[in-house]
């Protein structure tokens, strides 16, 4: 567990990897409709893309706004990547890929698009920290393309190249290879949904705390736009994401239900992560859940699965610049 300590540490003040690689589904959406076409199946807008945004994070919804997958969108130019020409390469929690593949490929008509599974040409090495920009200076990786993303709320880089320099480039820097206890712990941290936790099909994306990085309301027309519009415009979801803090000596188990303290017998939502011990609240289990709106204040008291364990609400996410570090 000390490793696991300092390997945290390192995440949270100087630089650690996160190999993603076998996490992840990978296509690309090839031809020259391929931005018009991804315009009407995901949830933001792709038109940002050819405005020089790099990473573009969306949903694909059903049409009652439920989410089929959250994925990342990013531009690729021929020869930055070996064998991929001019493409959008479209990046997703590997559950999803056969899925998505299948629902994109029954959209496809008339349009002048392909789509290719690349998922194992391609390896994906994130650098996460406030140190990682200084340790992406030492790495001369080619080729390779590079893109700001942050997997743990301090930072970072994600780094797509070819499947068979993985491993070189990985033991590159002298630097911590965080393991899946320690990358979940830091995501639980940051508040960052996760496909299988906080996502999926039950889950309408605005309940999720998306709305300012994977939704517009304003590109026109998209599967599931018009439930977005119809809560944005009712001014919130039934649910929402929230945090919780417990003692120390009371860890919460994902999946239990949350209950009132004024009313012990309704359920009012249910725990989706749980981290046993957070450095950034004072090494208390923490977790995230969803909770009806009116039970999702902060400070409010909530009691917790068949034992009825205290939590309180508190403000997402965990860790911030108000409430710092402390270990």
């Amino acid at each position: 567990m000390e490793q696991n300590l300092d390997s945290y540490r390192a995440a949270r003040h100087q630089a650690a990897w996160i190999d993603r690689t076998d996490h992840i589904g990978l296509l690309c959406a090839i031809g020259n409709d391929r931005l018009l076409w991804l315009q009407g199946m995901v949830s933001n807008d792709v038109r940002l893309l050819e405005q020089g945004t790099k990473r573009l994070q969306a949903c694909i919804l059903n049409p009652t706004g439920h989410v089929l997958t959250d994925l990342t969108l990013i531009a690729i130019s021929h020869g930055q990547l070996p064998n991929l020409p001019t493409c959008i390469l479209l990046d997703m929690p590997r559950e999803n890929r056969e899925k998505i593949w299948r629902l994109l490929n029954r959209f496809l008509i008339t349009e002048d698009v392909e789509l290719r599974d690349v998922t194992s040409q391609l390896a994906c090495l994130s650098l996460q920290g406030p140190a990682a920009a200084q340790q992406l200076q030492q790495l001369s990786i080619e080729p390779s393309l590079i893109v700001e993303a942050d997997h743990t709320g301090s930072g970072g880089f994600d780094i797509y190249l070819p499947i068979e320099m993985r491993h070189t480039v990985l033991h590159s820097l002298d630097i911590p290879i965080l393991d899946e206890q320690t990358v979940e712990l830091l995501r639980v941290e940051a508040a960052i949904p996760k496909y299988g936790a906080e996502l999926d099909e039950s889950v309408i994306a605005l309940e999720a705390n998306l709305r300012h990085t994977h939704i517009s309301l304003t590109k026109g027309c998209y599967v599931g736009q018009e439930i977005m519009a119809r809560i944005e415009s009712r001014g919130h979801t039934n649910r929402g994401l929230i945090g919780l803090v417990f003692s120390p000596d009371e860890i919460p188990e994902r999946g239990e239900v949350l209950y009132p303290a004024e009313e012990p017998a309704r359920e009012v939502g249910r725990i989706t992560s749980v981290a046993a011990s957070s450095p950034a609240m004072s090494h208390r289990p923490i977790a995230l859940a969803f909770a009806r709106h009116e039970f999702a204040l902060p400070n409010t008291l909530l009691y917790v699965g068949p034992s009825r364990k205290k939590a309180v609400v508190v403000p997402l996410p965990f860790i911030s610049a108000q409430r710092g570090l402390t270990e």
